[in-house]
């Protein structure tokens, strides 16, 4: 019976065809044999439907596919070395730009993970065959050559694709024209790998609450000055966007240095010129402007928790608020970005605080925005840009960026705050003190605090994971931080991401259509376990104080840790006891008595009131917190009429506590 050849189609999926002008072309493929795609092959498009790759080239542009505004988007096949090289090194990428379906929700693969495909694997393979005077199929096909390979490539990054990408090629033999060597060896030692550098990834660092609060203040104080300013800010930036280009005779350099030294006196800004060094330099005042950017992000995911990216895809009008409601309310409206395949709106929740933060931002950009093809305007017609919350400094005096980049770049800096706000404020006052690795130490133990990295005296340098992971962690135990007037600051802010966020994903889902594994919701969700039992171990095990209460004394006379012996058992067991946080076996909220350990929904206080606590068999009671509540609920009792029905049930509430206080003091 003759071979019947049926002619195979693979079309892209997400993230290639979220809209529908963008989406590659099909792969065709004869049922019996494998053939490579034609040279005109069309690998990307942009968002009007025009050619950007085809597969006969170099470099790969999927700019339009990329779920993040900050990902690595050109796949650079120039840099392989030899011609035969450059062919095999497209043919491997293509297999897993089209036929790798573990991306998100079985769609294609990120353009992220192709880039790191690409840059892991596919060309240090290139440069191995090329050393050894072979082609990268016969590495593949060779079961010493490819041991080798694996032998001499030991990164990360390596060992992090290798394994997909040798499996894929493994499970498409059929397909692609070559069966991979690859052993149960080979599987095993690059497995144990990958394992390794998933475990290497060290917990981002939780900020200590006296250099949090620092920092903070600081920031404010930038957000303060540059407010004190913004009108003059603002009409010194439209001169400077607008200011014609230099010329030799109609406006040479003398003519331009007087211009500017005009424009900041006219503007009366010669003290904050002077202060941050741009009155005699343009490019000083926008490295004044960008460092000012950078505060402002810092303050968003101080007040959010929002990931890099997530920030940076904020727009103009990115802020909601709610100030009528007897709750005000402030949503920050921007994209997810992580582990999904393509862009999706989603909400966070932020203080109200923000709102001059945003306005500082939009007075910045505004200027910028009036010379490209973006708009400010909130209601934009269809085919409009939207102009980006964080448009390029690189705007302000490049004409040559404004033409190439009409539709608003954004602005990047790198992860760490610190090293770029030598313009802004003194980086010496963030160093870290004793007592900042004295609390690290407390919180996590089992790392090393006293490396290098953290030694005293050494700058702390901010990162935005850092800012999410603290702030989660704050608003899932707010006892944590111990400085009173950040407490202060960050009340509102941790009672909202409680409120919203504290009942578990799936009721944070709801509200704000949460889709993504790394929204700020989850962040805290994960955080909370750790944060409980910290709290737990630090109020109430460590407490130089005696405990009262039913479950106090239990804890008294059994497991407190008032021997270093005791101390030291506590933090042996500690990822156990974390672990029943976890699944609920335990629990802790501080409470304005002491503690309360109870694991379900408290039954005891229907009428709010604190004495509840007093015969619960889950509470502990610390004498000094009771000491501080008679002392707030006196002040408030004696504000009341005497002869009023509030009066009589707000007295006898502070007579129980006071009762209580005396037996403690017996006791």
């Amino acid at each position: 019976m003759p071979t019947i050849n049926r002619n195979i189609m693979y079309p892209a999926s997400l993230p290639f065809t979220k809209i529908v002008a963008t989406v590659p072309d099909v792969y065709h493929q004869d049922g019996n044999k494998f053939n490579y795609p034609n040279d005109d092959f069309v690998i990307s498009r942009d968002i009007k439907g025009n050619v950007l790759s085809r597969y006969r080239d170099l470099v790969y542009d999927l700019a339009p596919y990329a779920s993040t505004k900050s990902s690595k988007t050109k796949i650079p096949f120039n840099l392989i070395e030899g011609e035969s090289y450059k062919r095999e090194a497209h043919w491997l990428w293509f297999i897993c730009y089209r036929f790798d379906k573990n991306g998100r929700n079985k769609n294609n693969l990120s353009v992220g993970v192709l880039y790191s495909r690409f840059t892991g694997f596919v060309k240090p393979l290139c440069k191995f065959a090329k050393l050894n005077n072979v082609s990268t199929i016969y590495v593949l096909e060779t079961k010493k050559l490819l041991a080798k390979f694996i032998y001499e490539n030991d990164t990360a990054m390596f060992n992090k694709q290798a394994l997909p990408s040798l499996r894929l090629y493994h499970q498409l033999k059929n397909k692609i024209g070559f069966s991979v060597a690859l052993s149960d060896y080979i599987f095993d030692v690059l497995a144990k790998r990958a394992k390794q550098v998933s475990s290497n990834k060290q917990q981002t660092e939780l900020i200590p609450p006296r250099l949090y609060g620092l920092w903070l203040k600081e920031a404010l104080a930038t957000v303060g000055e540059f407010e004190n300013n913004a009108e003059s800010i603002s009409t010194l930036l439209h001169q400077l966007i607008n200011e014609r280009p230099p010329d030799k005779k109609a406006y040479s350099p003398t003519m331009r240095a007087k211009a500017w030294s005009n424009w900041i006196e006219e503007s009366k800004l010669q003290d904050l010129a002077k202060s941050k060094q741009f009155l005699s330099e343009r490019r000083k005042f926008v490295f004044y402007l960008s460092g000012v950017m950078l505060v402002c992000k810092g303050l968003i995911h101080f007040y959010s928790g929002m990931r890099d990216d997530e920030v940076l895809s904020l727009n103009y009008h990115c802020l909601q608020l709610d100030k009528v409601n007897h709750r005000p309310r402030a949503r920050l409206i921007g994209n997810t970005t992580k582990y999904i395949g393509s862009k999706k709106q989603e909400q966070w929740v932020t203080s109200v605080e923000i709102e001059r933060v945003i306005a500082v931002l939009q007075s910045i950009v505004k200027p910028i925005a009036s010379v490209l093809d973006v708009t400010v305007e909130l209601d934009f017609k269809k085919g409009e840009t939207p102009c980006p919350l964080f448009l390029s400094t690189n705007y302000i005096l490049s004409r040559k960026y404004r033409a190439i980049n009409p539709l608003g770049k954004v602005k990047f800096w790198g992860a760490k705050f610190t090293l770029s706000l030598s313009a802004i404020w003194r980086n010496d006052l963030l160093r870290i003190t004793e007592e900042d690795v004295k609390y690290l130490e407390h919180f996590e133990p089992e790392r090393n605090w006293r490396q290098p990295e953290f030694g005293i005296g050494k700058i702390w340098h901010f990162k935005s994971h850092q800012f999410r992971r603290s702030l989660a962690v704050y608003s899932a135990q707010s006892g944590l931080v111990s400085i009173g007037s950040l407490q202060l600051q960050l009340k509102h802010l941790c009672q909202e991401i409680t409120f919203y966020y504290g009942n578990g994903a799936e009721r944070a889902g709801n509200i704000f259509n949460i889709e993504s594994n790394n929204h700020m919701a989850h962040e805290f969700i994960s955080q909370k376990p750790l944060a409980d039992y910290t709290a737990w171990v630090w109020q109430i095990l460590f407490s130089d104080e005696k405990l009262d209460g039913i479950n106090g004394k239990v804890i008294e006379r059994t497991i407190k840790a008032d021997t270093p012996e005791k101390q030291k058992a506590i933090l042996t067991d500690r990822t156990k006891t974390i672990k029943q946080f976890k699944n609920g076996q335990r629990a802790y909220a501080e409470t304005p008595l002491g503690g309360c350990e109870t694991t379900t929904p408290c039954d005891k206080k229907l009428m709010h009131n604190l004495t509840a606590c007093i015969d619960c068999s889950k509470a502990d009671l610390k004498p000094s917190k009771v000491a501080r509540t008679i002392d707030s609920m006196t002040i408030f009792v004696d504000s009341l009429a005497p002869n009023s029905v509030e009066y009589r049930t707000e007295r006898s509430e502070l007579d129980e506590l006071i009762a209580l206080k005396k037996r403690m003091e017996r006791n």
